[in-house]
């Protein structure tokens, strides 16, 4: 499990991890100081905690998770996200069928429009009634086999090292099979301010990309096109939303969809995660064509 700072929520990913009904090695990949050591370690002092007083870097905190746990499958879950009953039997049951790498679903929040708004602006291509393409495949498990064959994490990426991993993993000719029934749920804004202070922050982090303009305006193109696919997806069979709990949503949707154009062309100096992504995205239309 990743965690950094006092995350407010990190005993309830820790809790449904504890309360599978697998046993599992769950260890606790911490950074940047705070009280997360400590609470976690009063309600479940069996777990381990690597922690670290400077912030780690998402693929750096996933390495050092991955290098202090034994198990030969390995799972990671933010703390701002919740496993829900089944999901590491579901996994279990896969890898041991013989995949290497298995993603999973995200499950749509019952909260608030704003909540759902930013789940199917985020996530619509993760929803469990569909069946996204190999490069859309996120929340990935993998086989310690596999992690040790690719190298691990890159960990100079703020964002995208899921990504950047996925794609190498891809390029090796290594399928990510699709879990529908693996499933997490994932803590979202519950207030418009909040979703579209969110979808701002999400979408210039993705655009940090300098003076590759081009990229910026093909961000907000997608930010734009993103309510449209996300009602398609929410309206088609199998769909968990409801059309009354779609339609209170659609002014959320836009609103979080405005901020993330804006997020987009504002851009941000270069940083590496942003360019990861780039160059994920760039290898995702390669491997569609193939």
């Amino acid at each position: 499990m990743l965690s950094h700072g006092d995350e407010p929520a990190v005993l309830d990913a820790v809790d449904s991890l504890s309360s599978q009904d697998v046993p599992l090695e769950i260890v606790v990949s911490h950074s940047g100081g705070g009280r997360t050591p400590e609470r976690v370690a009063a309600r479940h002092p069996t777990v381990r905690v690597v922690h670290a007083a400077a912030r780690r870097l998402p693929g750096a905190a996933r390495n050092a998770g991955v290098a202090a746990s034994r198990a030969p499958f390995v799972a990671f879950l933010a703390a701002d996200c919740v496993a829900m009953p089944g999901w590491a039997a579901a996994r279990l049951a896969r890898h041991e069928a013989g995949a290497a790498a298995v993603a999973s679903a995200m499950v749509a929040p019952p909260g608030p429009p704003a909540a759902l708004a930013s789940h199917l602006l985020q996530h619509w291509s993760r929803m469990p009634h569909r069946l996204p393409r190999a490069p859309e495949r996120f929340g990935v498990s993998y086989s310690r086999a596999l992690l040790d064959a690719v190298g691990g994490f890159r960990e100079d990426l703020a964002i995208a090292e899921d990504a950047e991993l996925n794609a190498r993993v891809l390029a090796a000719g290594i399928p990510i099979e699709w879990a529908p029934e693996v499933l997490l749920a994932h803590a979202y804004p519950q207030t418009a301010r909040a979703l579209i202070a969110d979808a701002f922050a999400r979408s210039r982090r993705r655009a940090a990309v300098g003076r590759r303009h081009a990229r910026r305006v093909a961000l907000a193109g997608r930010a734009a096109a993103a309510p449209a696919a996300a009602v398609v997806t929410a309206c088609s069979p199998g769909s968990p939303v409801s059309s009354r709990s779609l339609v209170r949503t659609l002014p959320q949707l836009a609103l979080g969809a405005c901020a993330g154009v804006v997020g987009a062309l504002a851009g941000a100096p270069p940083e590496p995660g942003a360019l990861a992504e780039l160059r994920f995205h760039r290898f995702a239309r390669g491997h569609a064509r193939s």
